[in-house]
């Protein structure tokens, strides 16, 4: 297991707002921005999407006036775990949360990475399923990765674009991971694929495993976590992760106490995680 330090949140949480959740970094115009999760002020289930800047990945700044939220009088009352894809247009791919745990997919698209309408023609949804966490990899573009999860059956799928054929990857089977899994992040190491995601033994403690794969079809996964956390750390999750001078920049969110998350960021040697134990 990789020890984890860095604790310190990204930005400071604003007056009244209490859980900053969902990263993912995406690199522009000489430019690293960072989509994110903002839960808004606590007392009402509410998610809207905001954004952040940097040009080091160390130091951040909130762009002003940034947010994606549900419309007013919609069934969908949050907006979470943002995905960016840039191909003719970029294209934003949200989790949208209805209310009684209803979730599907939607996305935004964009020209100028300024003003963003949502594409009424998309959406990913699935009956008896809750559909969380898209992500795109330049490594098998022709799919979006996400999870599909119910009381009994815990997957994480990928779906052709082209032909919506569904592939279920890795399964919910094991102590630590029966809660959940979800938000899966890939990058390259050598001939080899790697992936992380959440994976939560219970409401109350949650953690990042590691799957190793060759051909983006069959995935080998770790049976434990693949991080240690401080005692006051129970909760560490929606891992996103960029590759710079064969180093991994991790983002994630964490559980600072019992209502207040935030981002962080580790920075880890890819060998390091590549020789975890599978």
């Amino acid at each position: 297991m990789i020890k984890l330090h860095n604790f310190k949140p990204l930005i400071k949480l604003k007056k009244d707002e209490y859980k900053y959740l969902s990263p993912f970094i995406f690199f522009y115009k000489k430019s690293y921005f960072l989509f994110f999760c903002n839960r808004g002020k606590t007392g009402n289930f509410y998610g809207e999407i905001n954004l952040l800047k940097s040009k080091d990945l160390l130091n951040w700044n909130r762009i002003k006036n940034f947010c994606i939220k549900p419309d007013k009088n919609s069934s969908i009352i949050s907006y979470t775990s943002p995905c960016l894809v840039k191909k003719n247009f970029f294209y934003l791919y949200i989790q949208a949360q209805g209310k009684n745990f209803t979730s599907k997919i939607i996305r935004y698209k964009s020209k100028d990475f300024k003003s963003w309408i949502k594409d009424k023609n998309f959406k990913i949804e699935e009956r008896g399923f809750m559909i969380k966490s898209p992500y795109y990899s330049e490594h098998d573009d022709e799919y979006l990765y996400y999870s599909r999860e119910n009381k009994t059956e815990k997957y994480i799928s990928k779906m052709n674009l082209k032909n919506n054929k569904i592939f279920n990857l890795i399964k919910s089977e094991n102590k630590n991971d029966k809660y959940s899994i979800y938000s899966p992040t890939i990058t390259k190491y050598k001939n080899y694929f790697i992936m992380l995601y959440s994976a939560w033994k219970n409401v109350n403690e949650g953690n990042i495993k590691l799957a190793i794969s060759k051909n983006l079809k069959i995935w080998y996964k770790s049976k434990d976590y693949l991080f240690t956390l401080p005692k006051k750390i129970k909760i560490i999750s929606e891992p996103n992760m960029i590759n710079k001078d064969n180093y991994v920049y991790l983002f994630y969110e964490f559980k600072k106490n019992l209502t207040h998350w935030n981002l962080a960021l580790e920075k880890i040697d890819l060998k390091k995680i590549f020789k975890t134990k599978i």
